[in-house]
């Protein structure tokens, strides 16, 4: 499939894409996981959930905002290729009618 068929059927996941290694978002990944971790072999059992339940809750919070954002810049990124590829300079139509 292209990218324009993914656009189209709406297969593109911006939450399954590779994190490069190296990369600061690598980096942060892995110390939070680490964290995570460490505080759910410090935690008794009976706090075990709660923690579940934040790490659950960020999740959902880290992919709403995300989507947010991406569908933000999609949406300017075709306002710059629409404009690019427009006859209309600074919104005033040049052209002379014939």
């Amino acid at each position: 499939m292209s990218l324009f068929d993914d656009l189209y059927y709406g297969n593109i996941n911006i939450s399954e894409r590779d994190v490069a290694d190296g990369s600061d978002e690598k980096a942060a990944l892995e110390a939070a996981v680490a964290a995570e971790n460490a505080l759910s072999e410090q935690l008794p059992n009976d706090l075990k959930p709660m923690l579940t339940a934040l790490v659950s809750a960020h999740d959902l919070l880290l992919d709403a905002t995300s989507r947010s954002v991406f569908e933000i810049g999609f949406k300017y990124g075709m306002r710059f290729a629409v404009a690019g590829l427009s006859d209309d300079k600074n919104g005033v139509d040049n052209s002379e009618d014939e």
